[in-house]
């Protein structure tokens, strides 16, 4: 059997011009490296994958385009696009329960504080 993997798309009511970061998580609030993760250059369709059985939640971030790296590591909350999944990903047997969509919206002050795993995320898909 092929391990599961967790897909979906990423929607954004404006055009994002930097990269999009997509992360799997055990908590809702992302304190430590996620399950997987997908970068994007833009809003659109994501795969995470392998992923091992259990219980996730799915949360994204769009950064503007920034000409340096130390930008990324280090963003300003008040130029990020964030979103999270609708509901929790269960996979079970290999099997993810469904296709995922995420839609962006400016970062509140009741967002989870994402910015603490982007940069997990960003080493993560820099060595794939």
């Amino acid at each position: 059997m092929m391990p599961a993997s967790v897909e979906g798309f990423v929607d954004s009511p404006k055009p994002s011009a930097g990269p999009v970061f997509v992360g799997l998580f055990r908590a809702y609030i992302p304190q430590s490296r996620p399950v997987g993760g997908a970068l994007l250059t833009s809003p659109g369709a994501f795969r995470i994958g392998p992923v091992p059985d259990g219980m996730y939640h799915l949360l994204a971030a769009a950064l503007p385009r920034l000409a340096d790296t130390l930008g990324y590591l280090l963003p300003d909350s008040a130029s990020l696009s964030v979103g999270a999944g609708t509901a929790p990903v269960i996979v079970q047997r290999g099997r993810a329960n469904g296709w995922f969509n995420i839609s962006l919206r400016p970062m509140a002050l009741t967002d989870p504080p994402l910015l603490v795993s982007l940069p997990f995320l960003l080493a993560d898909t820099r060595q794939r």
